[in-house]
């Protein structure tokens, strides 16, 4: 009789089960997670925190109460930036950026671009990392990642995303230090140097990060591209064409770094700013180093100047009468309209000033005398004193000399009456305007 009983409610159940199967209720559906916002306050800024620091490592205490508040500019995801995160102070014109050091991959599942997030100082420390300001945990007077389990309880996210707008800047502001490090900037007008395109991101062959460089049009600045080897797209060919860069500003020591999230930071898609000539001086092969009259002549200098440059010095126990001329090899502007010439030039010393001229008929036999040359009119250097006072040349207009050749001349003078100026030359270039 048990048995009996035992099937019949057994027989039930099924049958429930059945029933309830059958049943159609729309009321049943996916249940929706709602992110609670964590209702922090910051408390501080990150230029007050920032001057905490003095020259060694600002270790905060377990019962600070300092609560910072910044967005997010990084991103992992493409495996260039490992086990940081990169932290502005606001979504559009930043003034100050950190570098959160925290031992965990894939961090842009949790702090994503744009996140707004708190980070509580509690138990955390401060330091210069090579030139980078950067929160994580002290070790002693170093400077250590966060565990990965204590990541979300000091970096917290908040339920706001915002859209962060590059810092619009130029390569030369950020070398001369106008930026703050760790936020997200542009550069406009930018491209890869002529010598390494074509060259891929990183190497192939291994895993080793590799300098690449970013040249600006305007003035031929560069900065270094820092590319993972580890990074997705490291295989991939730097690109051709120029335009605009997106990028994380960074610092290794005393060289300024880019860091770019992903291939899509680079908006290149207009024609390439090569000038029609470059010359930077590291030898006077191409040019044709004539003495008029004297025993002096240009030659290169490396000893005055953080790199090479051309130098003509008239003087030697004395000033010396010279006539020394420094022409250029012959240009091609048959397809050029409004070629610019431009050049760096510095004076030391008294003396006649450096000329400059153009012709389109020298003949490259070694007489200047024997063709016409027309006169520039450069910016020269004034500061006789020193021996940083580099001064550009300005626009210098040779559209009169489109359609052939032309030849570039930098006539150095001196006399034992007027005395002998040392005239150093670097940079000279001819673009398209």
């Amino acid at each position: 009789m048990k048995t009996i009983k035992y099937l019949k409610i057994i027989t039930a159940l099924i049958a429930a089960i059945a029933f309830t199967a059958c049943v159609q209720d729309d009321d049943f559906n996916t249940p929706v997670i709602t992110e609670v916002d964590p209702g922090l306050t910051a408390n501080t800024t990150f230029a007050i925190v920032s001057q905490m620091y003095t020259g060694s490592i600002v270790t905060f205490p377990e019962d600070s109460d300092l609560i910072l508040e910044g967005y997010v500019v990084s991103s992992d995801q493409s495996g260039n930036i490992y086990k940081n995160v990169y932290v502005q102070d606001a979504p559009e014109n930043p003034t100050l950026g950190f570098r959160i050091d925290i031992d965990m991959t894939d961090t842009y599942l949790k702090y994503d671009l744009g996140r707004k997030v708190y980070i509580k100082l509690a138990g955390l420390a401060l330091s210069d990392s090579n030139g980078v300001m950067a929160i994580g945990k002290a070790s002693g007077v170093d400077l250590e990642r966060i565990p990965e389990l204590e990541a979300p309880n000091s970096i917290i996210r908040s339920t706001e995303v915002a859209t962060i707008v590059p810092k619009l800047t130029t390569i030369a502001d950020v070398q001369a230090g106008l930026v703050s490090n760790s936020v997200l900037i542009q550069l406009d007008d930018v491209q890869v140097p002529v010598s390494e395109v074509g060259n891929a991101y990183a190497n192939p062959d291994n895993t080793f990060s590799v300098n690449r460089n970013i040249i600006s049009c305007a003035d031929n600045s560069t900065i270094i591209l820092r590319n993972s080897g580890f990074a997705d797209f490291k295989n991939q060919l730097m690109p051709q064409l120029k335009g605009s860069l997106v990028a994380v500003l960074a610092q290794y020591n005393s060289d300024k770094q880019l860091f770019i999230r992903d291939v899509e930071d680079f908006n290149f898609s207009e024609n390439r700013c090569d000038p029609l000539f470059f010359e930077d001086f590291a030898n006077l092969d191409a040019w044709e180093n004539i003495s008029v009259i004297g025993s002096q002549n240009w030659y290169i200098d490396t000893f005055n100047a953080s790199d090479p440059v051309a130098r003509m010095s008239g003087f030697s126990g004395g000033p010396q009468d010279n006539e020394d001329w420094l022409i250029s090899p012959a240009i091609d502007l048959s397809s050029a309209t409004t070629p610019i010439l431009s050049f760096e030039n510095l004076k030391r010393y008294s003396g006649l000033d450096l000329e400059v001229y153009y012709s389109v008929d020298y003949d490259e036999m070694g007489d200047p005398s024997t063709a016409t040359w027309t006169a520039l009119n450069p910016t020269l250097d004034t500061n006789t004193g020193s021996w940083s006072s580099w001064t550009q040349s300005g626009d210098l207009d040779l559209s009169a000399a489109v359609g052939g050749n032309v030849y570039v001349a930098f006539k150095y003078v001196s006399t034992t009456s007027g005395g002998a100026a040392t005239w150093q030359v670097d940079a000279v270039q001819i673009v398209e305007q």
